[in-house]
Formats: structure tokens, C-alpha cells, sequence
């Protein structure tokens, strides 16, 4: 019976939780850890590196923990990573490499490996939607959606402009033809006198 404990620290670096474990992993200790790992993703972390090169002993139960931890921070759309490469846990974790991102030692993920992490977990953010697009493309689709709404709002604009002139110019027609019925008008009225004195003859009787 083992009687040693897990120590557990964690540190906060380049945007992410990182947990060290050190110690034997046993199934006494999963309701603890769960309790506090489910606590951070509830605080709102949503990248996680667990360093697990310092344990020297794990039950088979810890991997079953492990997968639900990362299902529950994928589906987060988070980023959850292990480091080791120790015989005691790589054994462990041998039938579950290709679920795990899995890294030998932090230098890489110290140096700028953060930004590796966060790509990872937009790119199976994009897998989960189905949307894959490059930066380029993205970029391209952007300005062409801008160029098609300018053209759009340009050709709405000569639409706009067109339609107030031909109202203008309906406008300028219809006083037109008021103003010439008006004056038609008046030059009867002024013609009917001599038409009654017979100086001039009613044309339109003969129409």
C-alpha cells in the first residue's frame, strides 16, 4: 500500500495553467484533483499543460480521469497538453497517444510553444465547424465582401440621384404644361372679342 502523496503546484505562463504533478498517482487522489482542475476551467482557463515527467506511479483509473478532463476542456474549445516521457506514465498512456497531445519535455512549449497550443485549438475549433479557412483566404473574402457592399452602395447612390433628377425633370414639366395652358387660356379670352366683332373667323367650327 502506498503511502506517499502526489505534490501539485501550479504556475500560470505565456497565457497558460501549467500543473506539475510530482509523486504516485493513485485512485485515492482523482476525486481531489478532479475537484480542483474542474474549479480552474470554471475560472476560466481554457489552456492547460499538465507536466506529468515527475510521477512514479499512476493507477489505470487516472487515464479514464485524464480523458474526461480533456473532453471537458475541448469542449471549452480549449487546449489541453501533456508533458513526459517517462516509462511509468508512457506505459500508461500508450493505447491513448493519438488522443493526447502529448509532448516529451516543456522546453518547446516554454519557448514558444504557447502559440503552437492556441493554434491547435483554433484549428480543432475549425474542424468541429467545418470552416477551414487560411489567413490569405480569409483576408480575400474579407475585401471582396468590402468591394461588393461598395459597389452595391455606389450603384444604389447613382440609382438614388438618377430618380431625383427624372423627378426633378417631371417636376419642370408639369409647371411647364401648366404655365402653357395658362397662357392658351388667356390668348382665347382675348380672341373672343374679335371673333364677335367678325374681324377674325372661328377656326375651329371647321375642325
Amino acid at each position: 500500500m502506498r503511502t506517499e502523496t502526489m505534490d501539485f503546484t501550479i504556475e500560470e505562463y505565456n497565457s497558460a495553467l501549467w500543473l506539475h504533478l510530482e509523486g504516485p498517482f493513485t485512485s485515492d487522489q482523482i476525486p481531489t484533483f478532479k475537484e480542483k482542475f474542474q474549479t480552474l476551467i470554471e475560472d476560466g482557463n481554457r489552456v492547460f499543460v499538465v507536466n506529468l515527467e515527475f510521477i512514479t506511479f499512476i493507477d489505470p483509473e487516472v487515464v479514464q480521469l485524464f480523458l474526461h478532463l480533456l473532453n471537458s476542456v475541448r469542449e471549452k474549445q480549449g487546449s489541453f497538453n501533456l508533458v513526459f516521457s517517462n516509462t511509468v506514465v508512457s506505459r500508461a498512456f500508450h493505447a491513448y497517444r493519438n488522443i493526447f497531445s502529448i509532448y516529451p519535455d516543456t522546453s518547446l512549449l516554454r519557448k514558444d510553444g504557447i502559440f503552437s497550443l492556441l493554434h491547435k485549438s483554433r484549428r480543432r475549433l475549425l474542424k468541429k465547424t467545418g470552416i477551414r479557412l487560411s489567413r490569405q483566404v480569409a483576408l480575400l473574402l474579407v475585401l471582396t465582401i468590402f468591394g461588393l457592399i461598395t459597389a452595391l452602395l455606389f450603384i444604389i447612390s447613382l440609382q438614388s440621384r438618377h430618380i431625383k433628377e427624372q423627378q426633378t425633370d417631371l417636376h419642370d414639366l408639369l409647371q411647364w404644361e401648366t404655365r402653357s395652358r395658362l397662357e392658351i387660356e388667356t390668348l382665347r379670352n382675348r380672341l373672343i372679342p374679335l371673333e364677335q366683332l367678325g374681324v377674325l373667323r372661328d377656326t375651329t367650327e371647321n375642325d
